[in-house]
């Protein structure tokens, strides 16, 4: 299962990376599609209308847009896959019981149980994951008794803070 969702995660970037040569493509030639959001049906439809003038232009534009049908087609072809193993993984009771947490979905789940594995070979939540570091607990900020909180929130990756404020030379 973890091979199929690492190649889920492959096919996604695949599908980002067709959108972004046709949108690359379109703006080089001055086409934008004004309304609504990208990759909805509506923006489908303007695509379908667009024509140009000179016959390479509408060879490329056509080349881009097949690019990406193929590439969301292969994406789905790989979640159905997923879905389809699902029933008969030995992992699918853990599946189940992370769908009952607000906001994960089917799919989150399955890459989640994939790429963890067995979680009870962690002794407590604070030794699972890098993540235990966003729980509140764990964001507290040790400072002199008497000192003021800052008004901006700890960083939670201890190297993404800036080694001296930015713009600051010397």
């Amino acid at each position: 299962m973890r091979d199929l969702i690492r190649l889920r995660s492959v096919m996604r970037q695949v599908v980002t990376r067709a959108r972004q040569h046709l949108q690359g493509f379109l703006l080089r030639h001055g086409r934008k599609h004004e309304r609504g959001t990208a990759w909805r049906k509506a923006y489908r439809r303007w695509l379908s209308t667009l024509a140009f003038d000179h016959p390479a232009q509408q060879i490329v534009f056509q080349d881009y847009v097949d690019a990406v049908m193929d590439a969301e087609r292969r994406l789905q072809q790989v979640e159905e896959q997923i879905l389809s193993l699902l029933p008969e993984w030995n992992q699918r009771p853990v599946v189940d019981a992370l769908q009952a947490m607000r906001g994960i979905a089917l799919i989150n789940a399955v890459v989640l149980v994939a790429e963890v594995g067995d979680f009870t070979r962690f002794s407590n939540h604070a030794s699972s994951w890098p993540i235990s570091a966003w729980s509140p607990e764990n964001n507290r900020v040790a400072r002199p008794s008497g000192a003021a909180a800052s008004p901006r929130p700890a960083t939670l990756m201890p190297g993404a803070r800036w080694s001296k404020a930015p713009g600051l030379t010397g």
